[in-house]
């Protein structure tokens, strides 16, 4: 049986934690969500989310639509045998008022409006949930909070190339919400434990092309290594 820890646990906790104790007692995140873009003129907006207390995943995929009345420019210029092709997704506005002495600032503006055009959920069994909690440690977690990802570091092998992941996870005890970027990658010895999970996520429960009806981008599928 899962345990998940309250309020009552939380000095104990918090006591261990400041003594640095390496066997404390597993703290499961309890909402997990993963935010996947894929930018430029084709650009759309993934969300895993793992409810874990409740034993749920989902998967939604949104595409842009822009709002009546705005059309986008689209800049073209070649370099050569290359060209470069650049959308205006964000209008730039410039607003004055008597509180800036009418100095004028600037406002970007998306005049864009998601549209879900999938959406998946299923409930998780005891075997799944099984599987899937050792990778759901929040404290394994917490040596990466607040770290950039850098291509100096020990064992990076490549990068998301036209795509922004990144990943957010809360607990129900008293480790705060945490946020990670997740735009390099490294060798096995070195993968933070945020791509581990959503490596398994990927392969576990987003595989088959059949159900997913090409919604969703294959683990890897847009990355570039070195």
């Amino acid at each position: 049986m899962v345990h998940y820890l309250t309020e009552s646990h939380d000095s104990m906790y918090i006591q261990k934690w400041n003594e640095g104790g390496e066997n404390m007692e597993p703290i499961y995140f309890n909402k997990i969500e993963y935010t996947e873009r894929i930018m430029g003129p084709m650009s759309r907006l993934s969300r895993i989310i793992i409810n874990i207390p409740e034993r749920e995943f989902s998967y939604q995929v949104s595409k842009f639509i822009y709002k009546k009345g705005f059309t986008p420019s689209i800049h073209i210029e070649k370099f050569g045998d290359y060209t470069d092709i650049d959308t205006n997704y964000y209008p730039i506005k410039l607003v004055k008022g008597g509180k800036d002495g009418f100095a004028g600032r600037i406002f970007i503006e998306d005049l864009r409006e998601e549209d879900v055009v999938f959406s998946y959920a299923e409930k998780l069994n005891e075997k799944q949930m099984k599987e899937l909690l050792p990778y759901c440690n929040a404290l394994n977690f917490e040596p990466y909070r607040g770290r950039q990802m850098s291509m100096d570091d020990k064992g990076f092998i490549g990068y998301r190339d036209e795509v922004r992941l990144s990943f957010r996870a809360t607990t129900d005890s008293y480790i705060p919400m945490i946020e990670l970027p997740m735009n390099l990658l490294y060798d096995e010895a070195h993968t933070w434990p945020s791509e581990k999970l959503y490596r398994y996520i990927m392969e576990k429960y987003l595989s088959d092309k059949k159900k997913f009806k090409g919604n969703v981008i294959p683990y890897g599928g847009l990355c570039l290594f070195g």
